[in-house]
């Protein structure tokens, strides 16, 4: 009875022969697929290693940022903490500071920035400015720290159809082998079918260890992504309540005036019955805003203003002296036929 010891020495021997066995075409293959397992598990046990610690501390990030009074309190542990989580949080923060005319090294150092003393309220397209960088950066992260999963995804799926590939070379190498010798016993046949199995061997010890590394690697990838997408929603309702209480931008005027100075006075407005033209002032001028000279004497100008008094100009807000004359019809006619004796009264 065979005990656990004589069975790996079995296997150890058989794979051996069956490589001892194989023709150069069949080494070649075992060679590569033991290099591309090489690589597989070096992607693995790196690639494992950084996520979990990215995972970690993007939730310790997370609830960090839950934790502080202001969104803003954050600046100092961001700029040293390699999470994509920190990432998304500076590329947000350099967006907001940007508005205000300042950087993240900049505004660290201050506790009126970081206590969101002195932030001025945004607009909605600035507001989206802000959610539009951290989600760009979301998708650089992505890019980050799926980087060499591709390669292992490749040894998945190309390390079983290279074995098969090896394992067909060497039953059609055998067969070649048993028709040259002329006898089909089994001597002649089992070196090269074992050499031929050995290759598909090596395909699945590389498959089968990739594909669960794969699988593992890309779960922890997806709870990273969910953890950067969580964030980023938790950050723009942070900034969306704080800019409740943000002050109002200053205008530029107000801003490079002097604190004495006071502020100008405003520009006189010009009556509403004055022409804009002074040429319009001289008398006999015409315009489309000047009046036809009239008869002061005139009987029928004295009642109009007696019968409309101060409500036909109520409008304007003047007096009626002060509005443009009226003139019927006698008076056009007498100042067309005696337009000197007009122009005297």
């Amino acid at each position: 009875m065979l005990n656990i010891n004589s069975l790996i020495l079995a296997s150890d021997a058989g794979v051996w022969y069956a490589f001892a066995n194989s023709d150069g075409m069949g080494k070649a293959i075992v060679f590569l697929l033991f290099l591309s397992s090489m690589v597989a598990w070096f992607i693995m046990i790196e690639k494992g290693l950084a996520l979990y610690r990215s995972q970690k501390l993007s939730e310790r990030f997370a609830f960090d940022f839950d934790q502080k009074h202001s969104m803003h309190a954050m600046l100092k542990e961001s700029t040293d903490n390699p999470c994509p989580v920190a990432k998304v949080y500076i590329s947000g923060m350099q967006q907001l500071l940007d508005f205000n005319g300042m950087t993240i090294d900049q505004a660290k150092d201050q506790p009126a920035i970081r206590n969101q003393s002195s932030m001025c309220k945004l607009s909605p397209a600035q507001l989206d400015a802000v959610q539009t960088s951290m989600e760009r950066e979301i998708s650089g992260q992505i890019f980050v720290i799926e980087e060499r999963i591709g390669m292992l995804a490749t040894a998945v799926s190309l390390a079983p159809f290279l074995g098969l590939f090896g394992t067909v070379w060497g039953v059609m190498i055998a067969f070649c082998g048993v028709a040259s010798a002329g006898s089909a016993n089994i001597q002649a046949l089992a070196p090269g079918v074992a050499g031929a199995l050995l290759t598909t061997v090596a395909g699945l010890l590389v498959a089968i260890p990739s594909l669960v590394g794969y699988n593992f690697l890309t779960q922890m990838i997806r709870k990273i992504t969910v953890s950067m997408d969580n964030f980023s929603e938790s950050f723009m309702a942070r900034l969306k309540l704080e800019q409740l209480v943000a002050k109002d931008p200053v205008p530029q005027s107000v801003q490079s005036r002097p604190v004495n100075t006071p502020p100008p006075r405003p520009a006189a407005s010009i009556p509403a019955n004055r022409p804009l033209n002074q040429a319009q002032d001289r008398p006999g001028a015409y315009s489309s805003q000047s009046h036809y000279p009239v008869n002061s004497n005139s009987s029928t100008m004295r009642s109009s203003y007696s019968n409309s008094g101060s409500s036909a100009y109520n409008y304007s807000g003047q007096s009626p002296t002060d509005a443009p004359r009226q003139m019927s019809f006698g008076d056009m006619q007498g100042s067309m036929s005696d337009p000197d004796n007009s122009m005297r009264n």
